[in-house]
């Protein structure tokens, strides 16, 4: 549990969303059930709701991923797609007590 004043430091992987948006017809379904928000736009919408000051959202960096390293990447590439992750660097302050 995280003490009041205390930071949450996450660093999240996610599809960009251009290749949400690329997905084939086949994959888009399940897909997009599974990454229903983009960790940019997300993550700080979500720790905001629950009351914390995000300081930090940033992108700091991407790359494909190929088939041989995830069965989602090995699938798609199955269609002639392929996806392409960022990595971000979220982090949030739980207000102390009393504020």
């Amino acid at each position: 549990m995280l003490e009041p004043g205390g930071c949450l430091v996450a660093f999240e992987m996610s599809f960009t969303e251009e290749t949400l948006r690329n997905l084939p017809a086949p994959l888009r379904p399940a897909w997009q059930d599974d990454h229903p928000m983009v960790a940019s736009a997300g993550w700080p919408a979500a720790l905001e709701e629950r009351g914390f000051e995000v300081i930090r959202n940033a992108v700091t960096g991407g790359r494909q991923l190929l088939p041989d390293e995830s069965g989602k990447a090995a699938k798609a590439a199955k269609y002639g797609a392929t996806l392409h992750v960022e990595y971000h660097h979220v982090v949030a302050r739980k207000p102390p007590r009393g504020h």
